[in-house]
């Protein structure tokens, strides 16, 4: 039984709508405005818009077994990917381009096939809650879900929505397993599903912040910026822009408390930049999110260890244990402020 596209469209999270191609369903987490921002504005990060980071599938059905097509395209410079499957709760499988459980060595610049994939699931009997977590690094296109002929399904009501805002961190670099990245891993915790917004790159945008919109099933929004900035921009251009994206924002969500994160830890924060010392970023942050009353300033540096081996190329990208960390700290921040 092949599920419909209106079907899958009911049942998928992380998207702002979902578009038939060419005997695809592609999943689009931007707005259509926000993907002719990045055309016009961005045109080198447009292509990272079509990622499917925090996109998920979830429903209740009682069929044995499950069985998933994709059409895996970039989405970013790395190649890897993954989807999880979850039964109730626990992590049961994955569909996967590469071997084993690990990838050793520089794995974020290794080059691994993309294309047509597909998996039959076993899903043992009973009815049972499924989710699929797409691949955060690649657009990944769903050809084919199909179930047993004659099984139930129907659609998960979660309790609400978190929106993620952010750069590459945010988006998933460099984690192998979607369920394992820092958002999904707060999401989790939280009981909501993840909205994600990062793109690998990215800087404080004000002309984003003017296309993003409060919905009543945000509960939690969270941003983070400040990496590139530093490393990219000068001071100067960094305030201004910083000042414009978090007070547009600030406006647009009213009443609805915002976490401001500051970068984490980098191998090479105490390299000379045009912007100055890379602590200089977290105290801009602050200093914009005390101007605001729905702003709370998170400092993120010690959220993952300074240690490179919790980064997957060395210095910038956690790993899937860095983002374990990275998610706890995170998590214990939000609580400490509630």
């Amino acid at each position: 039984m092949k599920l419909t596209i209106n079907e899958i469209e009911r049942f998928a999270y992380g998207v702002d709508r979902c578009e038939e191609k060419e005997n695809r369903m592609i999943f689009h987490r931007f707005t259509k405005a926000q993907e002719d921002l990045y055309c016009t504005e961005a045109i080198q990060l447009f292509a990272k818009t079509y990622a499917t980071a925090g996109v998920s599938l979830r429903f209740v059905t009682d069929s044995k077994w499950m069985h998933l097509n994709v059409d895996v395209k970039p989405g970013s410079s790395r190649t890897y990917f993954s989807h999880d499957v979850i039964i109730n709760g626990v992590y049961a499988d994955s569909l996967k381009n590469y071997d084993g459980d690990f990838l050793d060595g520089d794995y974020h610049q290794m080059v691994f096939p993309l294309g047509l994939f597909e998996k039959t699931f076993d899903l043992g009997s009973g009815e049972k809650e499924i989710t699929v977590l797409f691949p955060a690094l690649v657009a990944s296109q769903l050809v084919c879900l199909e179930l047993e002929d004659g099984a139930s399904v129907r659609k998960i009501e979660p309790k609400g929505e978190f929106l993620f805002i952010g750069d590459s961190i945010t988006q998933g670099y460099d984690s192998l397993l979607p369920q394992n990245r820092y958002t999904n891993r707060v999401c989790r915790a939280m009981g909501l599903v993840e909205h994600n917004l990062a793109i690998g790159g990215e800087v404080f945008r004000p002309n984003l912040a003017k296309l993003i919109c409060d919905r009543a099933s945000i509960e939690r929004i969270a941003v983070s910026f400040g990496s590139n900035d530093w490393s990219l921009q000068t001071y100067e251009e960094t305030k201004r822009k910083c000042e414009a994206f978090l007070g547009t924002l600030s406006e647009r969500f009213g009443k609805k408390t915002i976490y401001v994160l500051s970068p984490i830890w980098r191998g090479d924060y105490r390299d000379e930049r045009p912007f100055g010392r890379f602590e200089r970023a977290a105290e801009l942050i602050q200093a914009v999110c005390r101007q605001h009353e729905n702003l709370v300033f998170l400092d993120g540096f010690d959220f993952v260890p300074h240690q490179t081996k919790l980064f997957g190329d060395g210095f910038l990208h956690p790993t899937d244990e860095g983002f374990a960390c990275f998610a706890e700290n995170l998590q214990r921040a939000i609580e400490i402020t509630r």
